[in-house]
């Protein structure tokens, strides 16, 4: 994605548009379009499962935790 669509993304994202939040967080995450960001990135899959996209939530899962030792990865 270029600079131009990532901006476009934003703005709906910032409007409250949950599916815009996750994608922008998978864009932070991986820098695409952005600086990749991972603090960005986790802040946004949050506010994305907190208007509910199980997309986010289930990244927030995999981010927290080791799916294969079933402990906390991250905090």
């Amino acid at each position: 994605m270029d600079k131009n669509e990532f901006k476009s993304l934003l703005e709906k994202a910032e409007k409250g548009d949950a599916n815009a939040m996750y994608l922008v967080g998978l864009a932070y995450e991986a820098g695409d379009g952005v600086e990749a960001d991972t603090i960005e990135a986790v802040s946004w899959m949050k506010g994305a499962d907190g208007l509910g996209n199980k997309d986010a939530h289930a990244w927030l899962e995999d981010y927290y935790f080791d799916d294969d030792a079933g402990v906390q990865a991250h905090s």
